[in-house]
């Protein structure tokens, strides 16, 4: 049966006047973007390793007399535990792992004296993840100083100088 029967049987006349050809809707699609997976925007990651080394600096000013033992190293943890976990709150980093153990403070860096640190996080944005390294060093004359270094894939950037302690 072709349309202008169906039409006719359906209306109860008979269809002489001729129906224009009816086109199935074409779909209308919006097509979105997904935000694309580059760096954030420069303010929220420098702004996390900028507060992550000033913590780093502070708790060091108050353990700077303790040995470099587990307790100490805890301490250090807690401390820039708590400031990882409020740029995650803000969603500045989506996921993070702090690191300061006998592994990257093996006993060469425990005799001079120092510290090392190891935040391990992603991003928001990121896929891949990026590594923070602290670190404390004993210079001449017992002066303490602290360097940082960020590193992705993309190679290592260092957010800069040293800071020395008093």
């Amino acid at each position: 049966m072709n349309r202008r029967k169906f039409f006719g049987t359906v209306c109860g006349v008979a269809a002489a006047v001729t129906l224009p050809a009816v086109a199935a809707p074409t779909p209308q699609v919006a097509v979105v973007a997904p935000p694309p997976l580059s760096s954030p925007p420069a303010p929220q990651l420098g702004s996390f390793v900028s507060a992550m080394n000033d913590a780093y600096t502070n708790v060091i000013r108050e353990v700077s007399h303790d040995p470099n033992d587990e307790i100490t190293r805890r301490k250090i943890v807690s401390r820039l535990a708590d400031v990882a976990s409020d740029f995650s709150n803000q969603r500045a980093i989506t996921n993070y792992h702090i690191l300061c153990d006998d592994c990257n403070n093996p006993s060469s860096v425990v005799r001079e004296g120092g510290n090392r640190v190891t935040v391990m996080y992603v991003p928001v944005g990121h896929v891949y993840p990026r590594e923070l390294n602290l670190e404390l060093k004993r210079g001449e004359g017992g002066l303490l100083y602290t360097s940082f270094s960020d590193r992705g894939i993309d190679g290592v950037v260092t957010y800069g100088n040293t800071h020395g302690l008093s």
